[in-house]
């Protein structure tokens, strides 16, 4: 999950961000999230989207990658023993 989220909302946001400001960036690098999660539904990966956009904002309220990656680790913990 560190990995997903150095990649994702460490590089891929904030070159997305450079380009397009932080709302459009949230979107598109969490679009981008979702849909490398192609072990689950298509109604799963939507919302995989929604919490990736979430995770997207904690990051940037926080200041860092230490605050996604907890919330991302803890429900995967919660979720991945279910499905």
């Amino acid at each position: 999950n560190f990995f997903e989220e150095y990649v994702f909302r460490g590089f891929i946001l904030a070159a997305l961000m450079a380009a397009f400001g932080f709302w459009p960036a949230a979107i598109l690098s969490s679009l981008a999230f979702a849909a490398t999660h192609t072990q689950y539904p298509l109604e799963l990966q939507a919302l995989i989207a929604v919490l990736a956009v979430f995770w997207a904002w904690v990051g940037k309220r926080a200041g860092g990658l230490l605050a996604p990656y907890a919330a991302h680790m803890t429900l995967d913990w919660l979720i991945d023993p279910i499905l």
